[in-house]
């Protein structure tokens, strides 16, 4: 275990040190490196590698539902923010993913959504980005309104499976019993 956390720690310091140094291009291609290393621990079923890259990377959300999602969030908090290059293209490759996401699953995961948000904000991005987030608030409003619905749907189907419970169990279900049979004999 500790082995794994040197190894994940390593990661963080040679990105620090590769940025600090201006070294930006060689520490982009070292994340990809780390991603690529993250879905071959995901293949292999390593439980505990998830929780550690949480731990030295800061931020203890586990609340993503495939790896994908978990590498996008480590994308988004591992932006550099220095390097307006390597910046716009991981800004493009991020939103590329976002949506992609959304695509297949028609679903946004919240947390990534809120990170890349805070990166907006916190960077003013161009008003060419403005649409891009317009689309996804737009799609997180018309996503909490399905989600909604369905709340309100599986309320209602609960409460008629109740009633239907009750129905059944009535003194009155009971006594009609013979009648009902009697009027599906004469079908």
């Amino acid at each position: 275990m500790k082995k794994k956390v040197d190894y994940f720690k390593h990661f963080k310091e040679t990105f620090t040190i590769l940025e600090n140094n201006q070294f930006n291009v060689i520490s982009d291609n070292y994340k990809e490196k780390l991603y690529a290393f993250i879905k071959e621990l995901d293949k292999k079923n390593d439980s505990d590698f998830l929780e550690i890259i949480r731990n030295v990377f800061n931020y203890n959300i586990s609340l993503f539902n495939t790896i994908d999602e978990e590498i996008l969030f480590l994308r988004l908090k591992l932006i550099n923010l220095n390097d307006t290059t390597i910046f716009s293209k991981n800004k493009h490759k991020i939103k590329e993913e976002i949506l992609a996401s959304n695509t297949e699953k028609n679903n946004i995961n919240y947390n990534i959504l809120k990170q890349y948000f805070q990166i907006i904000s916190e960077n003013n991005f161009d008003s060419k980005n403005e649409d891009f987030t317009k689309k996804i608030k737009n799609l997180t409003n018309e996503n909490n309104q399905l989600s909604n619905k369905i709340d309100k749907l599986t309320r209602e189907v609960s409460n008629l499976k109740e009633e239907n419970d009750e129905l059944m169990s009535s003194i009155s279900w009971k006594i009609t019993k013979p009648l009902r049979k009697l009027k599906k004999l004469q079908r």
